[in-house]
C-alpha cells in the first residue's frame, strides 16, 4: 500500500512541477528572440552581398574604362606613326590588346655580391685590452 502512495506522490510532483513551469515561463519568448535574431542576421548578410556586388560592378566599370582608354591610345599611336613615317617606312604597330606576360627566370645562381668568409657582423669581434 505504501508503494501506491509513493507512486501517486511522484506523479503528483511531476504534474505540479510541469504546471509551475508552464505558468512561469513566457510562451514563445525564446522563439521570438531567435526569429528576430535570424531576421537581423539575414538582413546583414543581404547588405554585405549587395555591397560586394556594388563594389564588383564599380571595379568592372573602371576596368572597362581603362581598357577603352588603352585601345584609343593604341589606335592614335598607330595612326600618328603611319602619318609621320609615311608609306615608305614600316613602323612597328602597338598591339591592340596587351600581351600576356610570362615570368622569365634568367639565372638561378646566387648574386655575385655575397661576401665570402666572416666579417664580424653577426659575431662580435675580439676587443684589444
Amino acid at each position: 500500500m505504501n508503494e501506491v502512495w509513493i507512486l501517486v506522490a511522484f506523479i503528483g510532483g511531476v504534474a505540479a512541477g510541469y504546471a509551475i513551469r508552464w505558468f512561469t515561463s513566457k510562451p514563445g519568448n525564446d522563439s521570438q528572440q531567435l526569429q528576430q535574431k535570424l531576421e537581423k542576421t539575414q538582413f546583414q548578410l543581404e547588405q554585405q552581398r549587395q555591397d560586394a556586388a556594388d563594389y564588383l560592378e564599380q571595379a568592372h566599370e573602371a576596368l572597362l574604362q581603362i581598357s577603352q582608354g588603352v585601345d584609343k591610345a593604341s589606335r592614335l599611336w598607330n595612326e600618328s606613326a603611319k602619318q609621320l613615317a609615311g608609306e615608305q617606312v614600316s613602323c612597328g604597330e602597338l598591339p591592340t590588346q596587351a600581351p600576356v606576360l610570362e615570368a622569365v627566370i634568367e639565372d638561378e645562381r646566387q648574386p655575385m655580391d655575397y661576401a665570402h668568409g666572416p666579417h664580424g657582423i653577426i659575431t662580435p669581434t675580439k676587443k684589444a685590452s
